[in-house]
């Protein structure tokens, strides 16, 4: 851990309320472009404000944000890496990482995060879902990875219409092999 480091959002939040870095300001300008749908502004932003506080783990995931939203999956999970690397071990940087690594079709990278992110808080619709669907690309235990996905619509019932044509496709699977 990074002395002086905050290790939540809420945390770092308070500490900019307090004393605002240097990347604080473009970092905002930053998260408003993304919120516009304006990418291509939001990730420069995102980079200037990297280099103006390369020490600020909140700028690499806003930054891995954006290039989740351009489709730079391995650019995101770097980023987020870096998120991790600086003592955020809280459950989204390990979901957001999961589902980059999901993105990026390393099946098994995105579970063991997914696993993890569903550890750290338990009530993460969005990791129990990463964590079924790469687990069910991975060609494991169907049992689990639609016990995955069950609670993942449990929480998030928006999820429901996933799980179904997931165990649509294990049936059809299963089926076929016997």
């Amino acid at each position: 851990q990074t002395p002086g480091l905050a290790r939540t959002p809420e945390e770092w939040q308070a500490r900019q309320d307090a004393a605002p870095s240097a990347a604080y300001a473009l970092l905002m300008q930053s998260m408003r472009a993304r919120k516009a749908g304006d990418l291509v502004a939001a990730r420069n932003l995102a980079e200037v404000a990297a280099r103006a506080d390369p020490a600020d783990p909140m700028v690499f995931a806003n930054r891995a944000l954006v290039l989740s939203q351009m489709g730079d999956a391995p650019g995101a999970v770097a980023d987020l890496s870096k998120v991790i690397a600086r003592g955020w071990k809280w459950g989204l940087a390990f979901r957001m990482r999961a589902d980059a690594l999901f993105k990026a079709k390393k099946w098994r990278a995105a579970m063991t995060d997914a696993e993890l992110a569903a550890k750290l808080d338990p009530s993460d619709a969005d990791a129990w879902f990463i964590l079924g669907m790469a687990r069910s690309m991975l060609g494991g235990d169907s049992a689990q990875a639609l016990a995955e996905l069950d609670r993942a619509a449990a929480l998030k019932p928006a999820l429901a219409g996933f799980r179904d044509s997931v165990r649509e496709k294990l049936g059809k699977v299963e089926g076929g092999a016997r």
